[in-house]
C-alpha cells in the first residue's frame, strides 16, 4: 500500500520529468498505480469495478492522445471529479461520506442529530474542496506550464488537503469539547 501511495504522490513530478520524451510510460505507470490502489483496498466489489473501468477509461484515451493534449496532465481532475461527486452523491443519499467513514473506524460511534449535521458539514467542505482544487487542476493543465501543474498538482493541493484536514481535526477536538465533555477525551 505504501508504494501505491509514493507512486500517487510522485506521479506529478514525474509528468514534469517525462511528459515531453515518455507520455505513453506516464499513462502505463498511472494505470498500474490507478489499479494498484483499489486492488489494495482488499476487495473488489462494484464500486471497485467500476473505478478500475474509469481508470482504464482514462488511460486508453489518454494513451490514443499521446503528448498531443497532455492527458496525462488531467489525471488530479479526474481524482477531484471523483471525490467531490462521491461526497455529493453522499450528501443527496445519506449517510454522508464523513459520516460513513467514523461508522467504519468507530462501528459502535452513536450518532445524533448533532453528529449526523456536523458530518454532513464536513462532507460538504470536502465537496466544496473538490470542486475547487479540481477547477485549479483543470486550470493549471490547459493554461500553465508544465512546472506550474506539477508545483500546484504536486505540492499545493497535498499542502491544502493537510491544512484541510489538520484544521478540521482541531475542530472537531474543540466542539467535542464543547458540545460532548464526557467523550472529549476519547477524540
Amino acid at each position: 500500500m505504501w508504494t501505491v501511495a509514493v507512486g500517487m504522490l510522485s506521479y506529478p513530478f514525474l509528468v514534469y520529468a517525462w511528459i515531453d520524451s515518455h507520455p505513453r510510460l506516464l499513462v502505463a505507470l498511472l494505470g498500474v498505480l490507478g489499479g494498484a490502489r483499489l486492488v489494495a483496498v482488499g476487495r473488489l466489489d462494484t464500486k471497485h469495478l467500476l473505478g478500475l473501468l474509469g481508470i482504464a477509461t482514462f488511460c486508453a484515451l489518454a494513451w490514443w492522445a499521446g503528448s498531443r493534449f497532455q492527458l496525462v496532465k488531467l489525471y488530479p481532475v479526474f481524482v477531484s471529479m471523483v471525490g467531490g461527486s462521491y461526497a455529493l452523491w453522499t450528501l443527496a443519499y445519506p449517510p454522508s461520506a464523513a459520516e460513513r467513514l467514523v461508522r467504519l473506524s468507530n462501528p459502535t460511534e452513536r450518532f445524533d442529530d448533532r453528529k449526523t449535521t456536523y458530518t454532513r458539514r464536513v462532507t460538504a467542505m470536502w465537496a466544496m474542496f473538490f470542486i475547487a482544487n479540481g477547477a485549479v487542476a483543470t486550470y493549471t493543465a490547459m493554461h500553465t506550464s508544465t512546472g506550474v501543474w506539477a508545483m500546484y498538482n504536486g505540492l499545493v493541493s497535498y499542502l491544502l488537503i493537510g491544512a484541510l484536514l489538520g484544521g478540521e481535526y482541531l475542530f472537531r477536538l474543540w466542539y467535542r469539547k464543547r458540545h460532548y465533555p464526557a467523550s472529549s477525551a476519547a477524540a
